[in-house]
């Protein structure tokens, strides 16, 4: 095998690993964000993830398959985390006293960044509360529950 052979199976190889590396990247990030993680922990675990399958598929399947069981277990983990987050119920009242209710900080602070909208009777998209507030599906669900309520009593005040 000629020098010139060598280096296109070595460019060829390395702009594999490295695409998948890019790829599985984008894909582990997109994956974590979607679960609510954001930040650095978020690009470290994305990057961790497309090291071990780039790092994998440099020694044949058996190298990716071996490489990608710490992605998998980690990925699983953290499915098994959402599901019992997911489990775990969030009313929004934290506490009650005689007639007064305090809201959850997550509610509180939704009221506010959305006041606004609130005001002219328009009550923010799931996908606008996640992307502001930097919450999950099922969490922006309930927070645009309490903002419909509150529209909701704004409504029914009687005007002085």
């Amino acid at each position: 095998m000629s020098a010139a052979d060598r280096l296109i199976r070595w460019s060829t190889a390395g702009a594999v690993v490295g695409v998948a590396a890019v790829v599985s990247y984008e894909y582990a990030s997109n994956l974590v964000a979607a679960h609510g993680e954001t930040g650095f922990t978020a690009r470290l675990i994305a990057a961790t993830l497309a090291a071990n399958v780039a790092h994998g598929l440099g020694h044949g399947l058996i190298g990716a398959a071996v490489g990608a069981w710490p992605a998998v277990a980690l990925v699983g983990s953290y499915v098994l985390m959402v599901i019992i987050r997911g489990a775990q119920t969030f009313s929004g009242v934290v506490s009650v006293s005689g007639n007064t209710c305090q809201a959850d900080p997550l509610q509180q602070q939704a009221a506010q960044v959305f006041a606004a909208d609130l005001a002219v009777d328009r009550i923010p998209s799931i996908r606008a509360i996640r992307a502001q507030l930097h919450v999950g599906q099922p969490r922006a669900q309930r927070v645009r529950s309490h903002l419909a309520a509150l529209a909701a009593e704004v409504v029914d005040l009687p005007l002085r």
